[in-house]
């Protein structure tokens, strides 16, 4: 297709036939915007790489009706045009360059949910797991947790020792600074000491901003990582 204003949009039907067709060469977007559905996730209009392989310079807009492929499925998954803490992630990467030319950035996944969906048990005692069952009963599908299955079958989320652990079998010393990205994470400071000896240069987004630059934020935990 030919964006505009070579042409007028296409009909719906034409749009049919396009998807339709277009399984044979790049499905990606009919499974994007499946997934996106099933996941209730938002798409985002994206960005194509003009450099690194095929020297080409169109956009998305170059090869999409934008307009109409946003409100062609805004009955099933909602598109937005771009991500708005886009700058704030800029200026966290450009914070952390400052400390450190090079630097690992990793989230952690060791939230209470995340680890309540998985149906692990990390200890604590009674009180921790009966904390985790209360949270995994939000999911009305999960089938009763079995922390020992989980473990066999290698689906429980890495402790963040376990995670500093692997980085320096991987030959990261402890010269090497860290940002991590994260939520709250479940056990709090004393969970995080073994990573932060580790890697002594720790950092987060409460490290390399002040309260004030964050205050907006706090009701909104996905907005900074």
């Amino acid at each position: 297709m030919c964006a505009p204003p070579c042409l007028e949009p296409p009909t719906a039907d034409a749009v049919t036939r396009r998807t339709t067709l277009m399984p044979l060469h790049r499905p990606e977007p009919i499974i994007y915007d499946v997934v996106a559905r099933i996941l209730n996730a938002t798409l985002i209009i994206p960005k194509l790489d003009q450099k690194s392989f095929w020297k080409d310079a169109s956009d998305f807009a170059d090869i999409f009706y934008v307009e109409l492929f946003i409100s062609s499925l805004s009955n099933d998954v909602k598109i937005i045009r771009q991500i708005q803490f886009l700058r704030r992630v800029k200026w966290l990467v450009q914070r952390m360059r400052a400390k450190s030319g090079r630097f690992i950035a990793l989230h952690l996944r060791f939230e209470p949910d995340m680890l309540a969906f998985s149906g692990c048990y990390f200890g604590g005692g009674e009180i921790k797991r009966t904390e985790l069952d209360a949270i995994r009963k939000r999911w009305k599908t999960l089938h009763a947790s079995n922390s020992d299955r989980e473990c066999r079958h290698g689906k429980c989320p890495l402790t963040p020792e376990e995670v500093g652990l692997m980085l320096r079998a991987l030959g990261f010393g402890d010269d090497v600074h860290l940002y991590v990205a994260s939520g709250d994470v479940y056990g709090g400071e004393e969970t995080l000491a073994p990573l932060k000896t580790l890697f002594p240069n720790f950092h987060s987004k409460v490290t390399l901003a002040s309260k004030e630059e964050l205050t907006p934020f706090f009701s909104f935990s996905s907005r900074c990582p």
